[in-house]
C-alpha cells in the first residue's frame, strides 16, 4: 500500500507538471506581442545668415585712392620774378577764368584747374600727382581783336608730390603736399613765329579738407609754387631765360575717397 501510493504520487506530481507547462505555453501562445516603439529622429536645420557691416572710410585711412579737381576757384597772384623791377598781377578766377582784372589766366598754367589722383600707400602718407591742360584764344594784354582770332595757345602741366594728413577734428584734416611742378605752354599767331615756354617750380600746398559726406568733401588750399627755372623761346633756335613766374593763391576745390 506503501508502493501504491507513492507511485500515485508521482503520477500526480508529474502530471500537475505538465499541466502548469502547457497552461504557460497556451499563454505564451495567446499573449500580445511586444514591440519597440520606433526611434524617430529629428533634426533641425539652422540658418545663420550672416550680416557684413560697410564702413565709410576715412579721408588719409591706408589703401585709400583720392580723387579731385583742384583750383576750380579762388584768386591767384603772378609774380614775375625775372622782370627788373619785379611785376605783378592778381585776379579772382573761376575754372580758369580772370576776373577782376584783364589778367589772362588762361597763359599761366599753374592758374588752371587740375585733376589730381592720390594714393595713401600707408597710414596718413600719400603719393600722387596732379594734371592739367589748357586751349584758348587770349584777349587782352596789348592783344588786339584780330591777333586774338588769330592766336592759338595750348599748354600742360603735370605735378608728382608726397602727401601727409593729419586730422585736426572729426571732419577737417590738414593735407600738406609737396611737389615738383612741370609746365609747358606754346602759342602762336597765323604768320608769326610760335613762342614756346616751359618752367620747373616747386610747388607747396597745405590743403585743408571739409568732410561734407562719407567720402566726400571740398578742399580749401593756400598754395604757393617757387619757380627754379623758366625757358622760353620766339623765333629763335634755343630758348632763353625768361619769364620765372611765382604763383601764389587761395584755390577751393572738390576730393573724394574710396
Amino acid at each position: 500500500m506503501g508502493r501504491s501510493t507513492t507511485v500515485r504520487a508521482f503520477c500526480g506530481a508529474s502530471f500537475g507538471a505538465l499541466t502548469l507547462l502547457a497552461a504557460g505555453a497556451t499563454r505564451a501562445e495567446g499573449a500580445p506581442e511586444t514591440t519597440q516603439p520606433d526611434v524617430v529622429t529629428v533634426t533641425e536645420t539652422t540658418t545663420v545668415t550672416e550680416t557684413t557691416t560697410v564702413f565709410a572710410k576715412t579721408f588719409g585711412e591706408k589703401a585709400t585712392v583720392n580723387l579731385g579737381a583742384e583750383r576750380l576757384a579762388g584768386l591767384v597772384w603772378v609774380i614775375n620774378v625775372t622782370d627788373s623791377p619785379t611785376t605783378w598781377r592778381g585776379s579772382a578766377a573761376l575754372l580758369g577764368q580772370s576776373y577782376v582784372t584783364a589778367t589772362p589766366l588762361s597763359v599761366v598754367p599753374q592758374a588752371q584747374p587740375r585733376f589730381a589722383f592720390d594714393w595713401f600707400f600707408i597710414e596718413r602718407v600719400s603719393f600722387g600727382g596732379t594734371f592739367t591742360a589748357a586751349y584758348s584764344r587770349p584777349g587782352g594784354d596789348g592783344i588786339s581783336a584780330e591777333e586774338a582770332n588769330n592766336t592759338t595757345l595750348v599748354g600742360f602741366g603735370v605735378a608728382p608730390r608726397f602727401g601727409y594728413a593729419l586730422r585736426i577734428i572729426d571732419w577737417i584734416s590738414l593735407w600738406g603736399a609737396v611737389g615738383v611742378q612741370f609746365n609747358y605752354a606754346r602759342s602762336g599767331i597765323d604768320g608769326a613765329p610760335e613762342t614756346q615756354w616751359m618752367a620747373l617750380a616747386v610747388s607747396i600746398e597745405p590743403m585743408f579738407v571739409f568732410e561734407l559726406g562719407p567720402q566726400f568733401g571740398i578742399t580749401a588750399t593756400p598754395n604757393v609754387d617757387i619757380p627754379l627755372l623758366s625757358k622760353q623761346k620766339a623765333g629763335t633756335p634755343s630758348y632763353e631765360d625768361r619769364d620765372k613766374l611765382l604763383t601764389t593763391g587761395l584755390s577751393l576745390g572738390l576730393t573724394t575717397w574710396f
